[in-house]
């Protein structure tokens, strides 16, 4: 199984953008990843098409599993 990160946010041009982390802690909580969140805006290092972060909006854990067919 794999876990990632994901946080959301909301942009400059009103569109959402995904931050995923790899190999989250299991024990974070919300005001945890409201913080990261916090920090990623604050900072202004993702640009792209949807434009900069401009508000934090929430975080999930994903848990997928991976099955290789050889």
């Amino acid at each position: 199984m794999s876990k990632v990160l994901e946080l959301y946010f909301r942009t400059t041009q009103g569109k959402m953008h995904t931050v995923r982390i790899g190999d989250p802690r299991s024990d974070l909580t919300a005001a945890q990843c409201a913080q990261a969140g916090q920090q990623l805006v604050n900072a202004n290092i993702f640009t792209g098409a949807a434009g900069d972060l401009l508000q934090y909006d929430s975080a999930a854990i994903r848990d997928t599993q991976v099955i290789k067919i050889s």
